[in-house]
């Protein structure tokens, strides 16, 4: 991290719902330093070529060999409409991802600006979790016997004061405060940016109430996701300590879709439940009455029946 000459006071508290947890060096960022390292972190060729040009290769393969399959005939037109269409959709994936970090940044620089113990917290928390991960692809590699610079492509490894602070022994209540801090900045990033798209798309398809359900679902999809991962690191702390923080997190990212999925089996089953039981007197009387005048239209049929004899 950056190293400044002079560091401002920070006033306030670290936390405000664990009575004490983690003791958090200053970060070091000004807003142009941190704005900077993630654009940097971002467009680097391996990111580039993970996040786009290998995606958008491999949707291209696939169409050819499905256009090859199905004995289509391929001019050169359009094969570079499929080359198009797949960039297309890659970019708009790609630009996605970048979005939402370009949005965790700029809360980050309104962090960084506020000059408060807690907001340091945040940043720092936001600046060295994605480093933890390296910690295990070095494993790997180790354990794979593979050359170590194949684990610094993936990102750097966490500096010794950094998991000095990691691995400080806490309570699991201010593991789950640390998580949250950072979760806090994820789910704003994620809110804003799903609400420009639902925004964006509803005047391309003009269509209000698709925009707003999509936005609700994938608002409270980020937030069951928030919360499970928040509950993770605080069981993981409990029972193996800074390194089940991690894992129990990590578990949390991975039951969050399978819990979202049941939940929303058991609220789709209540609510037709509620709607079956909310008005059976009107069902009632609406079957009573198509079968009053499905009988009725039958006794008309039966006394027309002989004048069109005699007719």
């Amino acid at each position: 991290m950056t190293e400044v000459a002079s560091v401002p006071a920070l006033g306030g508290r670290d936390y405000f719902f664990a009575p004490k947890g983690r003791v958090f060096p200053n970060h070091g960022f000004t807003s142009r330093s941190i704005v900077y390292k993630r654009f940097a972190e971002n467009t680097t060729p391996l990111a580039l070529s993970v996040g786009l040009v290998l995606p958008t290769m491999v949707d291209i393969q696939m169409k050819l060999d499905e256009c090859v399959a199905e004995g289509v005939d391929m001019p050169l037109s359009k094969v570079l409409g499929i080359v198009k269409e797949a960039g297309k959709v890659k970019f708009l994936i790609f630009a996605d991802a970048v979005s939402r970090v370009a949005v965790q940044t700029g809360f980050a620089c309104l962090l960084i600006h506020s000059n408060t113990a807690y907001g340091n917290s945040v940043v720092f928390l936001w600046d060295m979790y994605p480093k933890m991960h390296q910690i295990h692809v070095a494993d790997l590699v180790k354990f794979l016997r593979l050359p170590p610079f194949f684990s610094r492509l993936f990102g750097p490894l966490p500096t010794q004061s950094e998991l000095r602070v990691y691995n400080m022994p806490i309570s699991p209540l201010a593991a789950a405060e640390d998580c949250m801090k950072r979760s806090t900045l994820q789910l704003l990033s994620d809110v804003v940016v799903d609400a420009v798209e639902c925004c964006v798309m509803r005047k391309l398809v003009r269509s209000s109430s698709k925009g707003s359900g999509g936005f609700l679902k994938r608002s409270a999809v980020h937030v069951t996701l928030g919360v499970l991962k928040v509950c993770g690191s605080a069981v993981g702390r409990a029972v193996a300590g800074a390194r089940g923080e991690y894992w129990g997190e990590i578990v949390g990212i991975a039951v969050a879709p399978v819990a979202f999925a049941q939940f929303s089996v058991v609220m789709h089953v209540t609510r037709r439940r509620h709607s079956r039981g909310v008005k059976p007197s009107e069902r009632t009387r609406s079957s009573s009455g198509g079968r009053s005048k499905e009988s009725g239209a039958q006794r008309g049929n039966v006394r027309r029946t002989p004048l069109e004899k005699k007719a």
